[in-house]
Formats: structure tokens, sequence, C-alpha cells
């Protein structure tokens, strides 16, 4: 036993005063590994989502972790699934440990988006109304019917105008010298 004090650093007899590993730690490793696996398992881009935690106390008291995900870039494709992205890295952190749903107090969203990056206007009020979106869907439907008809006369006058003109004369090579 000697020995083995001795290649530890210890002296015979001395016990152990080397700290245990803190449960804190093993949170944050854990959930650094939820978001890290749930991002690259949907290919989603680790740039595009960041994480950050907050220390909050559990309803027992005990030390609990909030979990702050951060959204780095605007993708509207990215911006639609937040809810099921969330759900996704609960889930994995419960893989993770089993005994996450006693100390994750919460999970929140933060937006830091930067300035000057292409995102869409703010929709007026009718959209935001209950059964809109059949509403929004016709509008955009009629629009572009209206577009398409718009391009289809203007095609069609560009056709009329070839015809009709006497001066103009289909592009012929030039020949080599």
């Amino acid at each position: 036993m000697r020995f083995i004090s001795f290649l530890a650093g210890r002296r015979a007899g001395q016990r152990n005063t080397a700290p245990a590993v803190d449960s804190t730690e093993q949170r944050l490793l854990a959930l650094s590994g939820a978001v890290r696996d749930t991002l690259h398992k949907h290919g989603i881009p680790a740039s595009w989502i960041g994480a950050e935690t907050l220390p909050a106390k559990t309803p027992s008291e005990i030390g609990g972790v909030h979990l702050r995900l951060v959204v780095k870039k605007a993708e509207p494709k990215l911006l639609v699934h937040l809810v099921a992205l969330q759900r996704a890295i609960q889930v994995r952190l419960a893989q993770f440990d089993g005994r996450s749903s006693q100390w994750l107090v919460g999970t929140s969203w933060r937006l830091d988006v930067p300035l000057g990056s292409e995102t869409s206007n703010l929709p007026g009020p009718d959209f935001w109304q209950p059964g809109a979106a059949p509403a929004v869907a016709a509008a955009r439907q009629k629009m572009r019917d209206t577009v398409s008809q718009q391009l289809a006369a203007r095609d069609r006058a560009f056709v009329r105008t070839t015809e009709e003109s006497p001066d103009f004369l289909p592009t012929q090579p030039v020949g080599a010298r």
C-alpha cells in the first residue's frame, strides 16, 4: 500500500484530499454534449446556435442550471424549428443524465443576430389573426397569378412587335475573314 501511496504522491496513512468531481461540472459537460450532439445529428452548423448556462435554484433548493440557447444566425429554416430543437436537446440531455429533469430548471432563447443580417419584414396585423393562414396563402397566390399574367402579356406584346416589324431580322453569323 505504501508503494501505491508513494506513486499517488501521498505519505503512508495520508488520505486523499483531492476534491471530488463537482456535480455542477458534470451537469455543464452533459449540457454542452447534448447541445453539440443534437446540432450535429440534425446537421445544424454549430456557428448558428450557442449555449450559455446560468446558475439557478431548483424547488428542492439544490443547485440547478438554466440553459440559454443563443441564435447567432437568422436562418428562416432554423427559426421555424426552435421549439423542436429545444425538445431534441432536452431528450439528448436525458440520455446523458437521467436525472437532468431534477436540475435543469429551464431553457430560454436569446436572439443575437448581427445587425444587417438578412431578415424578412414583419407582416401586417391580418397575418396574426386566427384563420389568417389560408387568407395569406390566397393573397400570395393572387399576387403570383397577377405577376404571371403581366409577364405573359409582356411576352405576347414582344412577339407581336417582332412579327409586325419588317426591320427585324434574325441574327446572322458574320463570315470569317
